[in-house]
């Protein structure tokens, strides 16, 4: 399978997840104009690090686009991530923007209420506080699992590693255990958590 390739610094985005963008840069416009030449269901792109340029990083996301908006410099778009990849072949000259040759990747296993639990106390652990009416609190316990993986500051080969494990209990496992080893309580500070926060609202 072939798709155009968006490459986006340190960006990392798991299955579930979704992320709004604003597509201002030149190849990245074409990119768009070429996605939405597509029938609506096959309005479809990979993301990726930018890294993955060169394939060191071989694992990327097919996202769907959901929602888009022109604008007078370029489009705001809405994006859904639906499953990873692995990159096989990169093209950087046949168009403006760089096309992809893919497999894709099923993710496995099903998380539990208990699960998410421990999720929930993993936050704790980073302290922060999740309030009772909070949409997080409402989610699925892999939806938790992917947008813990997508915005805690987690560095980007790590967030790599995380989503090319394919086994959704053992990037559970993999993720709390980044989290009891690394100090994200220091690179947390309050105005973190309100990002954080704010992502579920």
């Amino acid at each position: 399978m072939r798709s155009p390739l968006f490459l986006l610094d340190g960006m990392v985005l798991f299955p579930r997840t979704v992320l709004p963008l604003q597509i201002i840069e030149d190849r990245y416009i074409k990119m768009t104009d070429f996605i939405l030449t597509q029938d609506p269901i096959n309005q479809m792109f990979l993301l990726g690090p930018q890294q993955t340029s060169t394939l060191k990083t071989q694992i990327s996301t097919l996202c769907q686009l959901t929602h888009v908006t022109p604008m007078k410099n370029g489009y705001s778009i809405v994006v859904k991530a639906l499953h990873p990849v692995k990159l096989l072949t990169v093209d950087s000259h046949t168009y403006e923007f760089s096309m992809a040759d893919f497999k894709s990747l099923e993710e496995r296993t099903v998380l539990t209420f208990e699960d998410k639990q421990r999720l929930l106390d993993s936050l704790h652990t980073l302290q922060i506080k999740i309030p009772k009416e909070h949409k997080f609190q409402n989610i699925s316990a892999e939806d938790s699992l992917a947008y813990l993986c997508t915005y805690l500051p987690i560095n980007t080969e790590l967030k790599v590693n995380l989503l090319a494990e394919l086994d959704l209990k053992s990037r559970m496992e993999a993720l709390l255990k980044i989290i009891e080893s690394e100090p994200f309580f220091k690179l947390l500070n309050h105005q973190d958590h309100l990002v954080f926060l704010h992502k579920y609202n």
